[in-house]
């Protein structure tokens, strides 16, 4: 393995622009048969693949330099997250306006967040790959929302007064409001299904299929958000994903960690009660809708397997 003080050398070089001449010593000190069972050409596309996310760095650390991690790691790389902001979205209701989407609306917090997210199709790569935009709203009881809000929920209050909350009256979360929002985007966008988690009040799900709304329940395992997860991970470094900088999805992403396990799969978590991470699985949730069913759907779809109807 590698001593201590190497750990710290390891981290610095990952901010650097090539990294490997000064990771390669490293390398060769917890690893014997450098350069005859495995040489410098894979060594360097890992060091590569270990600058894009926390996730690659981590897998690095314990498979090729034997450091163990014993804590779950942030997950999304929050500085390439930040560069997939556009400013030219702030208004994203009209320049989306018509264009189809999905909308995933997280029910479970009534006390709290309530996230109701879109995601859209944003054209295409220069070698053909799509992109994608997702903006959208944060309902909060205005209860919740007090000079006495102390740490880590001390920026509710700025975020309400610059709007990336929607306070609803009382000490709970009222879904008239949220159900009224939702009847907007649907006059606003294409709205080709809105999904909720499998523990979501069904009564509220019956009303938007009255709404005229198609209604997907995903289920909230490891099986079904696992590869949406890793893929916002790799759209994020390609900056395939883009969004008006919204700074309570961009706190809820920063707050996402994750452990993997022996298969390499993952599932959304949080380290402490204050870390929200609630739009960053509504948005998690989206991408599972759209690996499932790419977005536009101009056919007639079948019900797909990661959801009920």
């Amino acid at each position: 393995t590698i001593d201590d003080e190497d750990r710290d050398k390891f981290e610095k070089a990952l901010g650097k622009k090539d990294p490997y001449p000064d990771i390669e010593p490293i390398i060769q000190k917890a690893n014997p048969n450098y350069g005859i069972s495995v040489g410098k050409d894979y060594y360097a596309a890992e060091v590569a693949s270990a600058k894009t996310s926390s996730r690659n760095k981590n897998r690095f650390l314990t498979k090729h330099l034997n450091v163990w991690i014993n804590a779950m790691d942030h997950y999304f790389n929050m500085e390439e997250w930040r560069k997939c902001a556009n400013d030219e979205y702030r208004d994203w209701k009209k320049e989306f306006k018509g264009k189809p989407c999905y909308v995933f609306v997280d029910l479970q917090s009534k006390k709290d967040i309530c996230p109701m997210y879109a995601m859209f199709p944003d054209g295409e790569t220069e070698d053909g790959k799509r992109k994608y935009a997702t903006f959208g709203i944060n309902f909060l009881p205005e209860h919740v929302v007090s000079e006495k809000l102390v740490g880590k929920r001390s920026e509710y209050n700025a975020w309400a007064a610059d709007g990336y909350f929607q306070l609803t009256p009382g000490k709970t979360t009222d879904y008239d409001y949220v159900m009224e929002e939702l009847k907007q985007w649907k006059q606003l966008f294409n709205v080709k299904a809105v999904g909720f988690d499998d523990w979501g009040p069904q009564v509220f799900a019956e009303q938007v299929e009255r709404a005229g709304m198609r209604v997907l329940i995903i289920k909230q395992t490891t099986k079904y958000l696992s590869d949406p997860m890793k893929t916002i991970d790799a759209w994020t470094v390609d900056h395939r994903i883009t969004h008006n900088g919204d700074p309570v999805l961009f706190w809820a992403m920063g707050n996402v960690v994750a452990k993997e396990d022996a298969n390499e799969n993952v599932f959304p978590r949080k380290e402490h009660p204050d870390n929200k991470i609630d739009p960053a699985v509504a948005l998690i949730n989206l991408v599972a809708m759209e690996l499932e069913e790419p977005l536009p759907l101009n056919s007639k779809r079948r019900v797909p397997k990661v959801w009920t109807a």
